[in-house]
């Protein structure tokens, strides 16, 4: 009986990229051969649970990407090519504020339960002496939450993701508006490998220039708005470490 692999993908994605990534996880498996059994958290909580099983394969954000390989000795294997994570504070637009600089100390802030958006979010607002002492910080789960709360009240602004910012409908960019976006270009989402999974890692190295030349594979990267993954070395990945250490 062969050994499944589980693949672990960090709750941050767009619910309407759940079918792209159990595509992507079928290609992987047809390309590898090898058995990968995909898991999507339902929520921050289960995410954390799952890591701490050490699962063979992860999609993570910066920070836990950093932590990963720091503490628990997973390695680097790929990130999504001339792609960072950055993040976009954002209010209505009926406010009469178009900068954080108009902010009162103590606004009403929703964030998504995000350790890369709540940590760049508070790097944004930190010129301006806002943090989450002096705000009413609110977190939820889905970033669909922070839009309907937003929405809901004049006097709150919110952070999410910016390639979720970016892909809102129109109807929803009609009534709100970016006060800030971050421009850390060197931290990005990475898939990593667990220290005990060399089987996997051989296999996934091995055959890195057939997966990006699989037609297959780059349509569903596409959907997932993944240009294309690259390799990633670990001096890239404690570099970034470095400047995570510095933004916390």
């Amino acid at each position: 009986m062969s050994y499944i692999s589980r693949f672990i993908i960090s709750p941050d994605y767009s619910p309407s990229h759940t079918l792209d990534w159990h595509r992507l996880n079928s290609a992987l498996q047809k390309l590898l051969e090898t058995p990968l059994h995909l898991q999507l958290p339902n929520g921050n909580e289960q995410y954390h649970a799952l890591l701490k099983e050490q699962p063979e394969l992860v999609y993570v954000g910066p920070f836990d990407t950093a932590e990963l390989v720091r503490k628990q000795g997973y390695e680097p294997l790929a990130k999504p090519f001339s792609h960072s994570d950055e993040v976009v504070i954002f209010s209505r637009h009926d406010t009469g504020c178009n900068s954080i600089t108009c902010l009162p100390k103590n606004i009403r802030i929703i964030c998504t339960a995000d350790k890369d958006v709540e940590k760049l979010g508070l790097v944004l607002l930190e010129p301006v002496s806002i943090n989450k002492q002096t705000a009413k910080w609110e977190s939820v789960d889905y970033f669909q939450s922070v839009i309907r709360k937003v929405q809901d009240d004049i006097n709150a602004i919110g952070i999410i993701r910016k390639d979720i910012y970016d892909n809102l409908s129109e109807t929803i960019q009609k009534w709100c508006q970016p006060l800030i976006i971050s421009h850390l270009s060197e931290l990005s989402h990475t898939l990593l490998i667990a220290p005990n999974a060399n089987r996997l890692r051989n296999k996934f190295l091995n055959n890195f220039d057939r997966i990006c030349q699989n037609t297959e594979i780059q349509a569903i990267l596409k959907n997932l708005n993944i240009n294309q993954f690259e390799k990633l070395e670990k001096e890239e990945v404690l570099f970034m470490s470095d400047i995570i250490d510095t933004l916390i």
